[in-house]
């Protein structure tokens, strides 16, 4: 069976021609092919493709690379299962440690031995194994089912028992493509090494940064099989030589999905109606958050992390869609439809198939908005527009009694009554103000005939008639009809987001809108094939490879001094004020040593490609990506020329770990070229 798969795939890049201009981009790995190649030569690879990634064998390069936790990429760098990725999953880690993480996020952690190695609880690292084409089983199965999530669990659970591994599959342009991915995962990840906080992270931002970006945003972790480091099938070599303007680089992550094949008209619901009021309800609970936590520092501890997830969420959608209007990408996707109509109005084979398609989404997108709107306002105000509510929702669906009571403990604890109660009188307020009447469930109408516009005094009574005021009751829930007579939780489930589908039609409007960009997705994908000008599918966590050239730009030592001397301990500024850099600096024109923190590529950037590593024209690890350019913050919506990797250089890593560290054991582990 497995030779036949390996025959499929290698059959596949047979009839995946590449565009001559198709250059940066998130390219599927196993569709690496000889006209890809050939680009990549242009740019400066100075190795076979298949050095990279060979799909046959399923090896290269790119076996190094992995998925930490589906949120971040890295890779690996030893034989002995050490792991290189971004520095903020460990920062968010050892800053849930109480006391003993405050030191660590001041100083850095490191590991003196495998034994200090600390484990991470829930933490799993994916390593791709092998990638399969299963199109025609997946369709002929579809065809005969006829439920895309049985046909995907029969064809996982198929090649789970072919290939003794976990499977996922990955279904793009509405099927036209289908990928089964095998991967090793490991779920005994311990932290070696992170540097100081404010040093991986000195902005306090994930989203857009102004140039020149200095940090030193790395961190290492160790994978465990069987509580021995794990014996790891790749592992990168390093290189120390550098890099030029001009010069190759190629990054190789799992970026999450990003949403650039998506028509004009579905982008033009999100970023015009449905994302600015997200965005704008988001700021509110936001604004609550800030007040109570600088009016009350004991709040930190609870509410810092959450904080701090909306504050960055918000600015990174807020960066996202000024660039979107900065870019045209309205005008751009607009421009992309109407040639993809008339490519397949033009070509006989598809026989007028798709005439008026682009109309067709239009109208149905149009007649879909105001459902939408209400979607998103019911999730901000009744699932998100508290926290202690994601509690309840979660007792509800606890196991038994004993596990429910854990779960309210647990809200009681990690909350505070008085700005939970402030949030929900906020979400009252959004909700019976803004939402149609018709949304209102019996015990929502009965809160609003009692309260009125008094949206505290109704907060207050949902409170204090809650297991959450009760402290004698959380400790011990007896029974889970408990749950179902909390008034708080009753009030939030009164309305349920199904109602939604049905009033005015809306589910029907979905299904004609999901249906058109079924279509849209499949002409597309022909449009590309026949022209022989394919694109890559959307990301979704699935090994990407993208590449370009570095642009000269790079940032120093110094820069991030500025940023860090007045939050970082004195042993880091002292150590970086030395500007002592050893073998790991680099001279200039014959005389002392400099040291460069992070540098820019053109290689195409997504989330969730952080942490991935950057390679230059032999396969040798150069850098990891710290983030995306400032044009970047747009790329999930549409490809940005001028689009790019901040990465962090691997050189100042090595000096971080050897110098200021004195951790000459790990440096050992990775292997120099």
């Amino acid at each position: 069976m497995m030779g036949r798969l390996k025959a499929i795939v290698a059959a596949l890049l047979l009839v995946l021609p590449l565009t001559a201009g198709a250059d940066e981009g998130l390219w599927l790995i196993q569709d690496l092919n000889k006209a890809l190649e050939k680009r990549m030569r242009e740019r400066g690879l100075r190795m076979p493709a298949k050095a990279i990634y060979d799909v046959d064998s399923g090896s290269g390069a790119a076996d190094a690379v992995v998925s930490f936790g589906g949120r971040y990429s890295g890779a690996f760098v030893s034989d002995k299962g050490l792991l290189l990725t971004s520095g903020r999953p460990a920062v968010s880690f050892v800053g849930k440690l109480g006391d003993v993480g405050k030191d660590l996020l001041r100083d850095g952690f490191w590991a003196a031995s495998e034994q200090h190695e600390i484990p991470v609880p829930g933490e799993k690292v994916y390593s791709l194994n092998a990638v399969y084409d299963v199109t025609a089983d997946y369709n002929t199965l579809l065809s005969r089912l006829g439920d895309p999530d049985k046909v995907s669990d029969k064809l996982e659970k198929a090649y789970a028992e072919a290939t003794k591994l976990p499977c996922f599959v990955h279904v793009y342009w509405a099927g036209e493509k289908v990928y089964v991915c095998a991967y090793k995962i490991y779920d005994d990840v311990r932290l070696v090494a992170v540097p100081p906080a404010p040093a991986v992270n000195p902005d306090g931002k994930d989203g857009e940064w102004s140039w020149p970006v200095s940090r030193c945003d790395f961190s290492l972790y160790r994978v465990f099989e069987n509580g021995h480091p794990a014996k790891i099938r790749n592992s990168l070599l390093v290189s120390v030589d550098g890099y030029g303007k001009g010069s190759f680089a190629a990054a190789a992550g799992f970026p999450a999905v990003t949403r650039r094949v998506s028509s004009a008209a579905e982008y033009r619901i999100r970023s015009g109606v449905t994302r600015p009021m997200a965005g704008q309800l988001g700021l509110a609970r936001l604004d609550i958050l800030e007040r109570w936590m600088s009016s009350d520092p004991s709040l930190e501890a609870l509410y810092s992390s959450r904080a701090s997830r909306l504050r960055e969420s918000l600015e990174s959608d807020s960066a996202s869609l000024a660039a979107e209007r900065r870019f045209g990408l309205q005008e751009k996707k607009t421009a992309k439809d109407e040639m993809i109509q008339s490519a397949v109005d033009q070509d006989q084979v598809f026989g007028g198939r798709w005439r008026g398609l682009i109309k067709r989404l239009d109208e149905s997108y149009g007649r879909l908005a105001p459902g939408e709107v209400d979607k998103i306002r019911w999730n901000e105000t009744l699932v998100d527009g508290t926290f202690v509510g994601s509690y309840l929702m979660r007792a509800a669906s606890a196991a038994d009694a004993k596990e429910a009571s854990e779960i309210i403990s647990s809200a009681v604890s990690e909350t505070d009554p008085r700005v939970e109660k402030e949030l929900l009188a906020n979400a009252l307020s959004e909700f019976y103000t803004n939402m149609d009447m018709r949304y209102f469930g019996h015990y929502q109408r009965w809160i609003q005939d009692r309260f009125g516009y008094d949206w505290d005094s109704a907060a207050e009574y949902l409170w204090n008639n809650s297991l959450l005021s009760k402290p004698e009751v959380t400790s011990g829930v007896e029974s889970m009809d408990d749950l179902e007579g909390d008034s708080l939780y009753k009030f939030l489930m009164d309305s349920p987001l199904e109602l939604s589908d049905q009033l005015d039609g809306h589910a029907s409007k979905a299904d004609e809108a999901n249906a058109a960009t079924r279509e849209y997705l499949k002409a597309r994908y022909w449009a590309g094939a026949r022209s022989y000008n394919p694109e890559y599918p959307d990301g979704d966590s699935t090994l990407r490879l993208s590449f370009g050239t570095s642009d000269g730009s790079f940032s120093t030592p110094d820069i991030l001094l500025d940023k860090t001397r007045s939050s970082s301990s004195s042993r880091w500024n002292t150590a970086v004020e030395k500007d002592f850099w050893g073998r790991w600096g680099f001279r200039v024109g014959g005389k002392r040593h400099k040291m460069t923190t992070n540098f820019r590529t053109s290689a195409d950037f997504a989330a969730g490609m952080e942490g991935a590593p950057v390679l230059d024209s032999y396969g040798r690890l150069i850098g990891v990506v710290s983030g995306g350019s400032p044009e970047a913050v747009a790329s999930g919506e549409a490809y940005v020329e001028g689009t790019g990797c901040v990465c962090t250089d691997i050189r100042f890593i090595l000096w971080t770990l050897d110098r200021y560290a004195g951790q000459k054991r790990m440096v050992k582990e990775f292997v120099v070229d």
